[in-house]
């Protein structure tokens, strides 16, 4: 037999620190009491209940077994500070009263802390219920501590680590953990995480301690930042690689980390501690913090009638049949001052040429042309548009009734207002709406517009109407191109335009296959933009890990911009040739070695 197989097992103390919790405390100890690992021993911690029912239990103390320590009300931290330092364990797992272990927490998380010495804690997955009912286990990220704490405060935790740490800080409202397991990393300590659902988090309708960390967050988290501030300056870089790797990330890691209800709380942490971070960044002077990159005057941005002309130009190659629809959804505008072009270019079916040779409708202008295009052959209705706004609409795709009415409304309160846009309602192939607020610096990850907004004229003019690019990237060229020129846009929180999903969708296909190359091009066409909002592009990375729908992820993630994925991942990584110098290596070794 072995000499390792005689070695005694080491002894884990377990503290449960309870404040106001003994009608949950039964439950927690039992947890323990349970645990597959022997040796064990069991410590309460009463920090100064107040309860007569939590009073009683403690002065009638129904479990033999597991030692009590009493003490005056001195917060969470020195709750579990005085557990530990009546503890005799070789590692230390502090549980909450409300909380539950699975009987092979300790057995699972002390056979991987054994198989390196470096660990300094190791946690697991989470089961949340009461008032929630859900599992939560993923991968860790080394990185993802630096913006958010992925770990509850119920790990198995090194003595020698603990003791080297100094104990927990009191710093309220819950951060407390966050900062105990930084002040681990900055000492060198390592962490990992056993791939299993081993506790149980109780969830309450209503947590004072969450809500304090959300009223408190900012003080907290800049405080995190300045405690730590040495290990941001050191990891700056590969936090900068570590946000750019996490847009590519699939839905069930950090998309799903940001939406989670669980960690609601923490989700303004993550940012705050970026933001405070972001200050690290090397300063340029030519670096601005706006995306309105240029002010000039605006040529024809003057205030226009109170009936302007509206321009409704419809393109249309092999999609007749879907045509007469798109026209009706035009002639029902309940504004009525309109100039109507529809634009067949080159169409090959026979029902379209058919429909174009025998044209229906004698009150609407008919243009047409061999193919050359989308782009083209809106252009080509641009030039003859006689109205003061154009709107382009796709032959397959239709106007709600106020579409007009209500853009016109929103364009004519900004003479800089270049372009304004809707909310989308995809049907077809899919059936769903897309609304949300446009964050300014969105345009620079993605388009967040269709091609139907209604436009200035004197914008249009301005940019030079559309480019001919491939796979359908005319439409975000155009909107940077106006944005810098100094145009501003803006969307009305309405769903007025109906956008058709077809189940084979050859421009989508074709996207994704060319996303690298025009993803390249639109940055490099528009490298001024992006050089003058390199570090507010940074800044809104941070700041969309807050979004509380979850916006940024589910745009990533979602189907309906799946040929836009990975042209927003490429051009992050394209701009990151913008970087400058000093930061560009470490970030191509984070990034695997992009170019």
């Amino acid at each position: 037999m072995s000499d390792s197989c005689c070695e005694p097992r080491p002894l884990v103390s377990i503290v449960i620190p309870c404040f106001n919790q003994g009608r949950y405390l039964r439950e927690s100890v039992k947890s323990a009491q349970r645990q597959s690992h022997r040796p064990i021993e069991i410590i309460v911690v009463d920090d100064g209940s107040t309860l007569s029912e939590d009073l009683r239990l403690f002065e009638n103390w129904p479990h033999p077994g597991v030692r009590l320590h009493r003490q005056e009300n001195r917060g969470l931290s020195g709750a579990r500070n005085a557990g530990a330092a009546v503890s005799q364990g070789d590692f230390l797992v502090f549980l909450d009263a409300d909380d539950r272990l699975r009987p092979q927490f300790i057995e699972r998380t002390l056979a991987l802390m054994q198989s390196d010495e470096r660990l300094g804690w190791v946690g697991c997955g989470v089961h949340n219920f009461g008032a929630m009912n859900r599992d939560f286990l993923r991968p860790i990220d080394p990185q993802e501590l630096l913006f958010a704490n992925p770990y509850v405060a119920t790990c198995l935790l090194r003595r020698t680590a603990y003791e080297q740490a100094d104990g927990f800080k009191h710093l309220g409202a819950g951060y407390e953990d966050w900062d105990f397991w930084l002040t681990l990393r900055e000492l060198g300590w390592r962490d990992a995480m056993v791939q299993e659902v081993l506790f149980e988090y109780r969830r309450h309708f209503r947590s004072s301690m969450l809500d304090d960390a959300k009223e408190e967050n900012d003080r907290l988290c800049a405080m995190i930042v300045r405690r730590h501030r040495a290990l941001y300056e050191n990891n700056l870089e590969s936090m900068l690689g570590a946000l750019i790797r996490h847009h590519q990330s699939p839905p069930d890691f950090i998309g799903q980390f940001l939406d989670d209800t669980v960690f609601h709380w923490q989700r303004k942490a993550v940012v705050m501690a970026a933001n405070s971070a972001k200050t690290l960044i090397p300063r340029r002077p030519e670096v601005r913090p706006s995306c309105q990159t240029r002010k000039r005057p605006l040529a024809g941005a003057k205030a226009k009638a109170d009936t302007p002309v509206v321009s409704v130009v419809i393109t249309n190659y092999n999609q007749s049949r879907y045509l007469r629809e798109s026209i009706t959804s035009v002639k029902e505008q309940s504004y009525k001052q309109l100039d109507l072009i529809v634009v067949d270019d080159g169409s090959t079916l026979a029902m379209d040429r058919s429909l174009f040779d025998n044209w229906p409708f004698p009150d609407i202008r008919l243009h047409r042309q061999t193919n050359q295009g989308v782009s083209t052959a809106r252009n080509r209705g641009a030039a003859r548009a006689q109205g003061d706004f154009l709107l382009f609409l796709d032959a397959d795709d239709r106007l709600r009734p106020e579409f007009i009415e209500r853009t016109l409304d929103l364009i004519q309160t900004d003479d800089h207002l270049g372009w304004v846009g809707t909310g989308v309602r995809f049907f077809g192939a899919m059936n769903r709406d897309c609304l949300h607020d446009i964050d300014p610096l969105e345009l620079l990850f993605a388009n967040p517009y269709t091609v139907s907004c209604l436009m200035r004229k004197a914008a249009y003019e301005q940019a030079g109407g559309f480019k001919a690019l491939q796979a359908g990237l005319e439409d975000w060229d155009f909107w940077l191109t106006l944005r810098e020129l100094g145009w501003r846009d803006a969307m009305v929180p309405e769903i007025l335009f109906e956008y058709r999903k077809h189940f084979s969708a050859s421009r989508t296909d074709h996207a994704n296959e060319e996303a690298d190359a025009l993803a390249s091009l639109l940055v490099n066409t528009h490298r001024a933009l992006y050089e003058n909002n390199l570090e507010a592009m940074l800044g809104a990375i941070m700041r969309y890990h807050q979004d509380r729908n979850g916006r940024i992820m589910r745009l990533l993630d979602d189907t309906v911009f799946s040929w836009q994925r990975k042209a927003i991942i490429e051009t992050i990584l394209v701009a990151k040739k913008l970087v400058p110098k000093s930061l560009k290596h470490s970030l191509r070794r984070k990034l695997g070695g992009a170019p």
